[in-house]
């Protein structure tokens, strides 16, 4: 297990506890918002620090400046400078967890609250693909929440199985493109998402399917979607990510002429 240390008062650790909940913990505080999400399995990429929650009566901490929310990560101990800036979310009636996060439902507002619409409507959706949730507890986490809270809450939908599928469904329906998910495809199998019901797109993710028994599938799946006479077009996660303008037009180019 490793040596305890004491972090704080009351509060001990082993040494090769995880990084960012040691920090948290050190700084009086459980993770939140996209740093919980991340130990949930939620989409996490696009936010960066280090996100803890603390009570509204923690008005003091182990630090020397605070600056609004965001607090340089050099003013903490035990570790916190590895993660940027950490972003004090100050939080009361938190429900029951874990001494080191905070609940999936806590997190969840908090991401909303936090990010931008696109990533906290990404992460909403990992949460539904991971069956955490459904729509309609969603619902009911969000309903006291701010307007603009439940409106991104609304706006979560069943069907990716990863954030940057999520992120490619919401830009291709903001250009007004029907997207259906997880389309059964006789011969194929589920495919990620079909466009206008014309293209079929696939988004691979950032694990290489380097092995023999997946090159073999992937060769298979080439082949039925030829012999089905069906459009596809496969995307990496990087080019979601990095060059999403030369996807959206690839798929546009296409569309236009099927």
């Amino acid at each position: 297990m490793g040596t305890l240390i004491r972090v704080r008062r009351g509060h001990y650790v082993t040494t090769n506890a995880d990084p960012a909940q040691r920090a948290a913990v050190a700084i009086g505080g459980r993770l939140a918002c996209a740093s919980a999400a991340s130990t949930y399995g939620l989409w996490s990429e696009m936010h960066a620090g280090l996100h803890v929650a603390v009570p509204p009566s923690a008005s003091r901490l182990q630090m020397d400046v605070v600056d609004h929310i965001a607090v340089p990560s050099s003013a903490f101990r035990f570790g916190a400078d590895a993660f940027g800036d950490v972003r004090i979310h100050w939080q009361g009636n938190l429900a029951p967890s874990e001494c080191w996060r905070v609940s999936l439902a806590d997190c969840l507002r908090g991401v909303v609250r936090c990010s931008p619409a696109e990533s906290a409507i990404a992460t909403l959706d990992t949460a539904i693909g991971l069956r955490l949730v459904d729509p309609a507890m969603i619902g009911r986490m969000f309903a006291a929440e701010p307007t603009r809270s439940r409106l991104i809450a609304s706006r979560a939908f069943p069907g990716s199985e990863s954030g940057v599928e999520s992120l490619a469904r919401q830009r291709l329906q903001r250009r007004g493109l029907v997207v259906r998910q997880q389309v059964a495809v006789r011969g194929v199998g589920r495919v990620d998402m079909l466009v206008d019901d014309r293209v079929f797109v696939e988004i691979d993710g950032f694990e290489f399917h380097s092995s023999q028994h997946h090159f073999a599938r992937d060769r298979r799946r080439d082949a039925a979607f030829v012999l089905g006479g069906y459009r596809r077009l496969r995307f990496t996660a990087v080019d979601v990510l990095r060059d999403w303008a030369l996807v959206e037009q690839t798929i546009i180019d296409v569309l236009r002429h099927t």
